[in-house]
This record gives structure tokens, C-alpha cells and sequence, in this order.
């Protein structure tokens, strides 16, 4: 899991629901540094040094390859996990990380896509809670795609 995903789900509260859908959380120390580096402490990081603190890993080597697209720290450090463990899935919203994952034919999810994994698995009620918190926290999510998401959790 990258770091957007980190800071938005913990603002959304939901946080502490993401191990329970995965088979095994990575978090790779980029993440963790990139997250440290935010102006102001928030959410993600208190749970990184708490509850998330055993998820993080250090990370893989980087195929060179992956170095040309210039990408964050954090987005590096999970597309390489990725590309070493083919049967994970990176969780990441950065357009650009996605379009990589995609370009290496990656599995990949975003954050809006986790809220609906959680509320299939019951873990939160509604969707619409944590996407109204994602768009405060001032990330940017198209309207289609949020109108999709609503759409998918059934609150449209």
C-alpha cells in the first residue's frame, strides 16, 4: 500500500479495517517516510507508528526498468513488490503509478475501490462517509469516478 492510500483511508477512520481484506499488508519503509514527511502529522502517520507499525517491510530491489518512469519513493518501492510478487495487488491513486502498473500488467487497486471491499465484507456501512473525507482531506477524485463508486456501493 502506498502512501496516499494510507493518509486517506486513515482520515476516512477505516484504516484499521484494510489487514482484515488483505491476505497480507506490505508497507514498504519508503512509504512510511513519505508519509513522516507530510507538513503536518495526521491520522496515517499515528497509525503507522502504532497499529501499522508490522506491516512495514523493507523494501525489494528496484528493476531498472521501473526507474525510468520517475515515480515517488513509495509508489517505486510498491510497484517493485509488486513486480516480485506477482499474486499481490499494489494499492496506490497516483495516475501515474497506475498507468506503470498498468504498462507491467500489475494488479492494482485504489482507495475508492478499498472502501467498497470493505463494505462487501461489512466492515464499514457506507461508502459515502469515508469518499466525503477523501475529498475534504483536498485529493482529487473525478466526479465520474465517484459517482461510479456510489454507484457500485449502492448509495446512489
Amino acid at each position: 500500500m502506498n502512501a496516499s492510500p494510507v493518509v486517506l483511508l486513515a482520515k476516512a477512520g477505516v484504516i484499521q479495517f484494510v489487514p482484515q481484506i488483505c491476505g497480507q499488508l506490505i508497507i514498504p519503509s519508503g512509504v512510511v517516510e513519505e508519509v513522516r514527511r507530510a507538513k503536518t502529522r495526521d491520522a496515517g502517520c499515528a497509525w503507522l507508528e502504532n497499529e501499522g507499525a508490522k506491516f512495514i517491510v523493507q523494501p525489494v530491489p528496484t528493476p531498472p526498468i521501473l526507474l525510468s518512469w520517475d515515480l515517488g519513493l513509495g509508489e517505486t518501492q510498491v510497484l517493485s513488490w509488486v513486480i516480485a510478487n506477482r499474486d499481490c495487488k499494489a494499492i496506490l491513486d497516483d495516475l501515474k503509478a497506475r498507468r506503470c502498473a498498468e504498462e507491467f500488467d500489475l494488479q492494482l487497486i485504489g482507495s475508492l475501490r478499498v472502501l467498497l471491499i470493505l463494505k462487501e465484507h461489512r466492515l464499514i456501512s457506507a461508502v459515502r462517509p469515508a469518499v466525503n473525507k477523501f475529498q475534504e482531506s483536498g485529493f482529487y477524485f473525478s466526479k465520474a469516478l465517484i459517482q461510479q463508486t456510489l454507484e457500485l456501493a449502492g448509495e446512489i
